[in-house]
């Protein structure tokens, strides 16, 4: 993000704070951690109190997630500043035990000798969102996913990966010329394409999933007649499996799932019909439509790639997800982001 831009909004949230509250607040110099965005003090009285800031222009539900897991267990002494902080997002936070401060004068903060809450207050700026860089709309978001999942795929043909991505040759030509713009491609001449930082573009992916392409591939929402049927079905024979919490139940034998994510390819209605799913809007079953080419192998398991069900869990900003996500992370991901 533009530093002047993240200057600006933290500079006008601590003023709104300050005349809301009548809480004295200050920029201080990054001592604590140079990784972070800034560092604000807190002044009531003879008490202070001090944060390691996280400035987002803008903060959803879905972004907050990959906060919340870098963050850590340990909230207390961080804040997350923005410009606006919607009333259910403000619910999570608090319950999350994450503060935050916005530019509509929204708060919460819970510490020994400070409490605040304010929400319900309207931002003065229409919601206009981050500028999304093509490479992290659906169709760039199809081949990232290709590539993060098949390792080397990217020295492969431009017409073999569009083939393994489901997506048009010419995508492929786009989406490769902005990796290598954004740094997240080398050309080694004889020795094909490298794929690197691959760790900031599942960082970005994660982000950028729930909220660019899934609702594109989203089919509906559903209601089982059973309680935790989905432990004793067989997904495969309606060419579907497992994505999110049953998902992350399987790879981990650690979460209850609350809700069920199911990716489908082409035998939606039959897996429909078959398990008995009956159209709820306010159901615990989700059905997305498969959006990559599954090959023979991948066809036989019953969970999708574990880098969406990390996604799947993250987006959902739950602590308990959020720590099932991390063990994920640790077990299927990091060797298969490491660096050649």
């Amino acid at each position: 993000m533009n530093l002047n831009t993240e200057q600006e909004i933290l500079h006008e949230a601590l003023e709104v704070f300050h005349q809301a509250t009548g809480v004295m607040v200050a920029m201080e110099p990054r001592r604590i951690n140079l990784e972070v965005d800034a560092e604000v003090m807190m002044r009531k009285g003879k008490e202070e109190w001090h944060f390691k800031a996280e400035i987002k222009p803008w903060l959803t539900k879905e972004n907050a997630g990959p906060i919340v897991r870098r963050i850590g267990d340990n909230r207390r002494g961080w804040l997350l500043v923005t410009r606006h902080i919607t009333p259910a997002l403000a619910t999570q936070l608090r319950e999350l035990g994450l503060a935050f401060i916005d530019t509509a004068g929204n708060a919460f903060i819970d510490e020994p000798g400070l409490y605040i809450y304010v929400t319900g207050n309207r931002p003065r700026v229409k919601n206009v969102g981050e500028g999304v860089k093509r490479l992290f709309r659906p169709a760039g978001l199809r081949v990232l996913f290709a590539l993060l999942c098949n390792p080397r795929l990217e020295r492969q043909t431009y017409r073999e990966i569009a083939a393994i991505a489901d997506t048009a040759l010419g995508t492929i030509n786009w989406t490769m010329r902005d990796l290598m713009t954004m740094g997240f491609m080398i050309n080694m001449g004889p020795k094909g394409r490298r794929l690197i930082n691959k760790e900031k573009i599942v960082e970005q992916w994660v982000v950028a999933y729930p909220q660019q392409l899934k609702p594109k591939q989203f089919i509906g929402t559903y209601k089982a007649d059973r309680y935790n049927w989905w432990r004793d079905t067989d997904l495969t024979p309606f060419d579907a499996q497992w994505g999110g919490e049953p998902a992350a139940a399987k790879l981990t034998q650690y979460l209850k799932p609350e809700k069920v994510t199911i990716y489908a390819g082409e035998r939606i209605q039959e897996l429909i019909l078959q398990n008995k799913l009956r159209k709820d809007p306010r159901g615990d079953v989700e059905i997305v439509r498969r959006f990559w080419t599954l090959n023979p192998h991948e066809a036989r398991k019953e969970t999708v790639h574990p880098l969406l069900v990390y996604a799947d869990l993250i987006a959902t900003a739950n602590d308990r997800n959020i720590e099932t996500a991390r063990m994920i992370y640790d077990k299927e991901l990091a060797g298969l982001i490491r660096e050649d």
